[in-house]
């Protein structure tokens, strides 16, 4: 079995709790973030077909895209706050 190239992105957030919510900007020159898996981009607006305007985040604001989470977190030990 081939090792997902996703849990080496996901490394840094290890054992993590996440939210799901919207994405909302950290301040004006930040528009954007990037899923600590595969690296997809979250903006508040869906202007692109493959952008995403929501997912899973960390109170520090790393993101995880909805595919990522459901596929890495028994990996990674991500846990889902209500």
């Amino acid at each position: 079995m081939t090792r997902d190239w996703r849990l080496d992105n996901a490394k840094c957030s290890q054992g993590a709790s996440f939210r799901f919510k919207h994405y909302k900007r950290r301040s004006e020159t930040s528009e954007h973030e990037h899923c600590v898996g595969c690296w997809t981009k979250f903006m508040e607006e869906k202007i692109a077909p493959d952008l995403l305007t929501e997912g899973y985040a960390t109170d520090n604001d790393q993101w995880v895209c909805a595919e990522c989470f459901r596929d890495l977190k028994e990996s990674t030990g991500w846990k889902l706050l209500s």
